[in-house]
């Protein structure tokens, strides 16, 4: 992270990210701009927010060049959302780096290895492309430098119609 969190002081910086954002905010698709700086995307307790969400998968998609094509890599990030009612889908297209560190956290049951989302972060790389970081409370990480992504919201309801209980902690 760059902007969003210092490893010298606690806490999660939003405005200084949103000063930062602001600078280079023209470099980034119109999308992708809305959802860095969409302040529910990081509320604490806002449904649409990735703070608390869980990991549920990452897919990383590798197509061949053909006489048509170059190669392409497509990596799609499925997220719980915080209050259990929904999952956050993001489709990282025209990837040209990712990588996923991740260690292990046990804050209460319900954790698994990666734990809850602590926060995120989209600037633009030297390279010009959007980089999308995200930074899990054990410290893992997953970072995807790419060409754009999308975000879609998929609410989950159970049989009877209604968003599931989330798991207590």
């Amino acid at each position: 992270m760059k902007h969003i969190l210092d490893p010298n002081e606690a806490g999660i910086h939003f405005g200084r990210y949103l000063e930062a954002l602001a600078g280079y905010r023209h470099r980034l698709s119109p999308h992708v701009a809305q959802f860095a700086g969409d302040a529910d995307r990081f509320t604490l307790n806002h449904p649409k927010s990735l703070h608390d969400a869980w990991l549920q998968s990452v897919v990383v998609t590798e197509t061949r060049r053909t006489a048509a094509a170059p190669s392409a890599v497509k990596v799609e990030l499925l997220l719980l959302g915080q209050h259990h009612d929904r999952v956050i889908r993001i489709s990282y297209e025209r990837v040209s780096r990712y990588g996923l560190h991740g260690q292990p956290g046990e804050r209460c049951a319900a954790d698994a290895f990666h734990g809850d989302v602590l926060t995120h972060e989209v600037r633009v790389a030297d390279t010009g492309h959007t980089v999308h970081e995200i930074a899990f409370v054990t410290g893992s990480v997953f970072t995807v430098e790419c060409e754009d992504f999308i975000v879609a919201d998929e609410p989950i309801l159970e049989s009877d119609g209604e968003p599931p209980a989330p798991a207590p902690c």
